[in-house]
């Protein structure tokens, strides 16, 4: 008897895990003295590019984020994200995908986050910018950024995208469950 394939979740990290951007204004506030809170960012702009709405550049963003000390390390969880990687586990096997900065200590720290978190280590762990590369047949992207998503799809990949802290106010747990569970259900008609 054949067994069942098990789904291969790839699973973002910043956005769906780790409250990225919380951290992103806490660090572009410091440096560029203003108090934007997470509430205002989300109901004003709730989209990337983040440094559009400071009024800076894409590099002055990234080397805010790279001169922060233990940035990616010392990022929030978000409340969900042990019950979601638990729930994504139970169903197939979960790779973490993530964008690194250009910095090194990113891709250090980013492991130290998730080895803390979830006890995870290098080979739980796909550094990548262009997450499209990953499509293959039983793959599913669940990401936080359309564009990733999108991508994903445009190579014929199957992905999810959910609401974040960033673009959705007063996110709840709720909100993100039950998108993925609709878009489960859509791709293949089960009942969790």
């Amino acid at each position: 008897m054949m067994e069942k394939k098990r789904l291969q979740f790839l699973l973002d990290m910043d956005g769906v895990l780790v409250d990225f951007i919380s951290g992103a204004l806490d660090a572009l506030n410091k440096r560029y003295q203003k108090n934007i809170t997470l509430r205002q960012y989300a109901s004003e702009f709730g989209a990337w590019p983040t440094y559009d709405y400071y009024g800076i550049t894409e590099k002055d963003f990234w080397k805010t984020i790279d001169d922060t000390r233990w940035f990616w390390y010392n990022l929030k969880p978000m409340p969900w994200y042990k019950e979601l990687y638990g729930y994504l586990s139970s169903m197939g096997d979960v790779t973490i995908v993530t964008a690194p900065s250009l910095s090194i200590a990113c891709i250090e720290e980013k492991l130290a986050w998730l080895s803390r978190y979830l006890n995870l280590n290098v080979k739980d762990v796909i550094f990548a910018n262009k997450k499209y590369l990953l499509t293959a047949p039983g793959n599913i992207l669940i990401d936080d950024y359309y564009h990733n998503t999108e991508s994903f799809r445009s190579f014929g990949g199957k992905a999810i995208l959910v609401p974040s802290s960033w673009n959705t106010v007063d996110l709840t747990e709720e909100m993100v469950f039950n998108v993925i569970r609709k878009e489960l259900n859509v791709m293949y008609v089960w009942k969790d």
